[in-house]
């Protein structure tokens, strides 16, 4: 008997649940202020309506829908976390098929993509999968708020496997978003692509478009800095090493340490000036900032390794350069880094 109630408590508990859950509104989380509430009648690639409110997609940081499954919920916060596995494994555990609503449908789907990709661009999972989810999110939900950051997530994982001209096409997607960030965000990305190439005079000149924006705003300068970063290594690749240091170390004694993506950047651009220069000692304090302290980027952080397992192993310090060679192998398999080891 006791165990029957039990069940029964345990079956009304899970059917509250699911009730209250239905009941919630839609929320539209936004980078800063209380959430907007309501139901979500319209998404496009640039904005989500909800209720009487129309909300830019550059100014989201969530949404989240009434009838969310508790996984779900639980999946988005995760995968915005960082903790990719945890998420993925949150997500698989849904049944899309017995979701009612498109919406919350396409986000599951997502956020799928999303999660194989983040994997397969650091652990070396599967590429061509994480590629194949993306392009079948884009071609059933195109209208979707998430159609930019799918596409640059195509792109990146293009990048990573040396396919240049579809990263490009996948990148120049951002730059048909309405903000100047985007656009500005769109020639850097394709400008990475031209220096991965060793094509540093029309990378510099991309470089040069973005510093040289009258836009002034937080987002912009954002671009503008790492714009200035890449310029900088292209001055290096070009014979102009002393220039591309003199520019790096303004932005790091301009900027804040706490932007761990910004320094680890930053300081991997001040390590190739020096190895240009042939400054190889002071190359490798500048990969070890980034190896040390700013290491929370992935793919700056394999980066600064793979440099390192090159350094080391010229300065005769083998045990070290296995060392940068293993950790760069184990924890970043999966990105182009790797692959030239």
């Amino acid at each position: 008997m006791q165990r029957w109630i039990a069940l029964t408590a345990f079956t009304l508990l899970l059917s509250a649940t699911a009730t209250l859950q239905a009941q919630l509104p839609d929320q539209v989380f936004g980078v800063r202020g209380a959430p907007e509430r309501g139901t979500v009648t319209n998404v496009t690639p640039d904005e989500v309506t909800i209720g009487s409110a129309k909300v830019a997609v550059n100014q989201i940081r969530k949404v989240t829908f009434g009838g969310d499954p508790a996984e779900l919920r639980t999946a988005r916060d995760r995968a915005l976390q960082g903790q990719i596995e945890d998420a993925l494994a949150d997500l698989k555990k849904i049944d899309v098929a017995g979701l009612n609503r498109e919406l919350i449908k396409q986000d599951v789907e997502y956020y799928i993509a999303y999660c194989t990709s983040k994997l397969a661009l650091a652990g070396g999972g599967d590429k061509n999968e994480a590629i194949r989810l993306l392009l079948e999110f884009l071609k059933a939900a195109p209208r979707s708020h998430h159609a930019y950051a799918a596409n640059e997530l195509v792109g990146d994982l293009a990048l990573a496997t040396k396919r240049y001209d579809n990263a490009e096409k996948f990148y120049n997607e951002l730059a048909k978003a309405p903000w100047p960030d985007f656009k500005m965000r769109a020639v850097v990305l394709v400008a990475n692509t031209l220096v991965a190439q060793g094509k540093y005079p029309d990378a510099q000149k991309q470089f040069e478009q973005v510093i040289g924006a009258s836009i002034d705003t937080p987002a912009a300068n954002r671009q503008k800095l790492f714009a200035q970063l890449g310029k900088a290594v292209c001055q290096a690749e070009q014979g102009s090493p002393s220039e591309g240091v003199a520019a790096v170390e303004q932005i790091i004694a301009k900027n804040d340490p706490q932007d761990a993506e910004l320094f680890g950047r930053a300081y991997n651009a001040m390590g190739r000036c020096h190895v240009k220069a042939g400054r190889d000692k002071d190359a490798l304090l500048a990969f070890l900032h980034t190896d040390v302290l700013f290491f929370q980027n992935p793919d700056a952080h394999a980066e600064a390794l793979f440099n390192l397992g090159e350094l080391w192993a010229k300065a005769d310090k083998s045990d070290r350069a296995v060392a940068a060679r293993n950790l760069l192998q184990q924890r970043y398999a999966g990105t182009r880094w790797a692959s030239q080891n």
